[in-house]
């Protein structure tokens, strides 16, 4: 039945590794710093990544239940019952299947496109997946985030403009543009 899930999600996601392969030299790794609520607009949640080797932070946001599920995970803890992101961790477990790295790959019409990459036996995958959802199973699983070097700098903000007061990321979802990621 395992191979069945796994020959699904194969399927649906469109294609092995070898079909979008990336040089690592396009993409810096990041890290997640925080989670943080923002006053204006109210109540919304933004996580921020941080180059691992660089001072650029890029701000992701995202909605409430995977603010959540970061948030908890950042601090270690877990929700009393599983959330979505621990159903797919396990879930991928059954299938014995691992969550290798995801990455961050572009930024259009003000969201951020992303991809999941997973390891079954000799062969790695890659799917199509919410920047908020793939940073949630990263974290879960101990893997590395990437962010691609254009969206860093298209998007990322240096210390002058947080000093500045500067957003930058995707807009805003009350903005009327994109929805949260």
């Amino acid at each position: 039945m395992g191979s069945i899930l796994l020959f699904i999600v194969m399927v649906v996601s469109g294609a092995p590794d070898s079909a979008q392969k990336s040089k690592n030299s396009e993409f810096v790794e990041s890290t997640v710093v925080d989670v943080v609520t923002t006053e204006s607009p109210p109540g919304h949640h933004v996580v921020l990544l941080r180059e691992k080797n660089g001072t650029k932070v890029l701000p992701v946001w995202v909605g409430p239940s995977e603010a959540l599920a970061i948030s908890l995970r950042l601090a270690k803890r877990a929700a009393p019952r599983p959330l979505t992101h621990d159903l797919l961790e396990r879930m991928l477990g059954v299938l014995q299947a691992s969550v290798v790295r995801v990455q961050i790959e572009d930024l259009k019409k003000d969201t951020f496109l992303g991809r999941v990459f997973l390891k079954h036996g000799k062969e790695t995958l890659n799917l199509d997946a919410r920047p908020s959802d793939s940073i949630a199973l990263a974290l879960g699983a101990a893997a590395p985030i990437f962010v691609h070097r254009r969206v860093m700098e298209r998007a990322g903000l240096g210390e002058r403009d947080i000093r500045a007061g500067r957003k930058g990321g995707a807009v805003a979802p009350s903005s009327g543009k994109a929805g949260s990621l």
